[in-house]
């Protein structure tokens, strides 16, 4: 597992929505742009695997640093949803089904779950007056 500073989540994040704006512009339908918290890995087999949410977890960081990086972590969706609405759906669902993903109050897990709360208040607000829910293509 990688352990990313703030900056270099700070980094990816500016790499995504420059590779979002451009597909966007493109009029892409698919999107393959990389998440910084997923990590794919070939089995024994040489079979594909994906870690939907593979973050280090440091016990000796600042908690609210990794707050940060976590929100950092959902600003990428944000950017992947500017190209692939539907493919930023299911990243956000497959990360918080993971079974790496902890409830034990890492700040990783903090931070992205208090963004997706946040952005999840909108849009209710939004369904409120009258727009359609969401439906991902599949």
């Amino acid at each position: 597992m990688c352990d990313p500073s703030l900056r270099e989540v700070e980094k990816q994040e500016t790499k995504l929505r420059s590779e979002a704006e451009t597909a966007t512009e493109q009029g892409a339908q698919q999107c393959d742009i990389a998440l910084s918290f997923v990590h794919r890995y070939a089995g024994e087999s040489g079979r594909e695997y994906v870690n939907h949410w593979s973050v280090a977890h440091s016990p000796n960081d600042h908690w609210n640093r990794r707050v940060e990086a976590g929100a950092a972590f959902f600003a990428q969706l944000e950017a992947l949803a500017l190209a692939d609405e539907s493919a930023a759906h299911d990243a956000m669902r497959m990360a918080v089904l993971s079974p790496n993903w902890s409830s034990q109050g890492w700040g990783e897990e903090s931070g992205f779950a208090w963004q997706m709360a946040s952005a999840a208040i909108v849009g209710l607000r939004a369904i409120r007056a009258g727009w359609d829910r969401f439906e991902p293509v599949e």
